[in-house]
């Protein structure tokens, strides 16, 4: 079992969220693995929600990837919206 590290914002976490569940989706993995965030973006909102901080501001980096490693895992809801313009009302 593994964990993926990634380091970037939230639209570099979307990506890699979006990426594993195309590959789930397609390959039927039996094991989805947990995704930590190292936060290098602007707004890292993820991040904070999560209890990471808003950013990564230096010091020991290996100490920062030990806590990720052994840190517990948060489920998720993810969902996306469509949304469609409504036909026109006649006069």
């Amino acid at each position: 079992r593994f964990r993926i590290l990634c380091c970037g914002g939230d639209g570099t976490v979307a990506a890699v969220l979006r990426m594993l569940d195309d590959v789930s989706a397609r390959q039927q993995l039996l094991y989805k693995p947990p995704v930590g965030i190292l936060p290098l973006g602007t707004g890292n909102d993820l991040a904070r929600v999560l209890g990471w901080g808003g950013g990564y501001v230096g010091g020991d980096l290996v100490s920062w990837l030990e806590a990720i490693e052994t840190a517990e895992v948060t489920l998720l809801d993810r969902w996306q919206v469509a949304l469609t313009p409504a036909p026109p009302v006649p006069p």
